[in-house]
């Protein structure tokens, strides 16, 4: 396989995992190969290969004759979503506790993240507190120095961001609630 149809595929899941994550493409949404062909003047193929990533990771869906959807989890998905990364994200705290008692880990990093998903919180930068609060998770499990936890957390964190943005609102309630536990 050709290492720059390879990178570009990367940039193109890239592109449209930020997309979700700041809420511009929004649960159930089909899209179009072609208008990401003229605004990014990717090929087709190599847009193609960026879908089967993200269709391979769940965040997007594949009907035949129907084209790509981003995912729209249902509240039983949603679920199995919040347990997975209750599993992973406690291996995560305690693997970092194991690395904190042994001095090999720079809470410097984390002070850094918190302090700006702070000001962000407080400020009206919505899309930009989302998307820190995923790159803090992401950052946490990155500090474990296991691409295999990362690789797993990675799919689930934005596929919990689609669920609470498209459930009702009496189901808000129950999903914060499952954030909590987390």
């Amino acid at each position: 396989m050709n290492t720059e149809l390879n990178k570009n595929s990367d940039e193109v899941v890239d592109l449209v995992f930020k997309a979700i994550l700041k809420n511009r493409l929004k649960p159930g949404v089909r899209l179009s190969e072609i208008s990401l062909q003229e605004e990014f003047g990717y090929s087709r193929a190599v847009i193609r290969q960026g879908f089967d990533k993200l269709v391979d990771s769940g965040l997007l869906q594949h009907k035949k004759n129907q084209g790509v959807r981003v995912a729209c989890p249902t509240k039983e998905e949603t679920i199995q979503i919040y347990e997975a990364r209750k599993a992973i994200e406690n291996a995560v705290i305690m693997i970092l506790v194991d690395k904190n008692r042994s001095q090999n880990l720079d809470l410097a990093i984390i002070d850094e993240l918190i302090s700006e998903e702070q000001r962000l919180h407080n400020s009206s930068q919505y899309d930009d507190h989302t998307k820190l609060s995923c790159d803090f998770h992401l950052t946490l499990a990155e500090l474990c120095d296991n691409k295999y936890i990362v690789e797993s957390l990675k799919p689930l964190i934005p596929l919990s961001t689609l669920q609470h943005r498209s459930i009702q609102t009496q189901n808000l309630l129950f999903v914060l609630l499952l954030s909590i536990m987390i």
